[in-house]
């Protein structure tokens, strides 16, 4: 790494869902996300959004939590999604 490099800030974010107190994991397959859209559907849920600023003499981060509200899903929107 170059020192410049070195001095340039670095920022990371990441988001989950949870449904019912557990993290919905990003689905591995088709099937798993047709089950993740079904089990949203009609229902809230939480979305969580962390971020994380480092600079070269300083480090931030904050989390923003936000109620979604997902309306009833057909089988043909969760197939087409």
């Amino acid at each position: 790494m170059t020192p410049a490099a070195e001095k340039c800030p670095v920022l990371g974010a990441d988001t989950v869902v949870v449904l019912d107190g557990m993290v919905m994991e990003k689905p591995l397959n088709r099937d798993k996300g047709i089950a993740m859209l079904t089990a949203l559907s009609g229902r809230a849920h939480q979305v969580m959004t962390g971020i994380a600023l480092f600079t070269e003499s300083d480090y931030d981060s904050a989390l923003s939590v936000s109620r979604v509200f997902f309306r009833q899903i057909s089988e043909l929107e969760k197939a087409a999604y």
